[in-house]
């Protein structure tokens, strides 16, 4: 479906249109595909799947995706070790805390 955003990437970036995690738990909506490259000017649009056992009617507002901006990596890659992997133990606070699936809103 359109959604009427349109969205102008920075060079070297890709957007990710995503699922939410309250609408996959509740009432098993999934997004399908949903890459967009940095010089696609048209409008976005989202697809979505039912998996489960009922039909789910979108409203209007409803928030139903979300939009990732990831960075792509030009350079030489590198081999990792677990070595190299921080850890820690005292959590960091924010606002959203530990709520996780759905507590953004619907």
């Amino acid at each position: 479906m359109d959604i009427g955003i349109q969205v102008k990437l920075p060079l070297g970036h890709v957007g990710l249109i995503k699922p939410r995690s309250g609408l996959a738990l509740r009432h098993k909506i999934d997004v399908m595909g949903g890459v967009v490259d940095e010089d696609f000017e048209g409008t976005l649009g989202v697809m979505l799947i039912n998996h489960g056992k009922l039909p789910y009617q979108v409203e209007l507002g409803d928030r139903v995706a979300q939009f990732l901006i990831i960075k792509l990596h030009n350079g030489p890659l590198k081999k990792s070790t677990f070595d190299e992997i921080i850890t820690t133990t005292a959590p960091v606070a924010s606002r959203r805390g530990a709520k996780g699936y759905g507590s953004s809103g619907k």
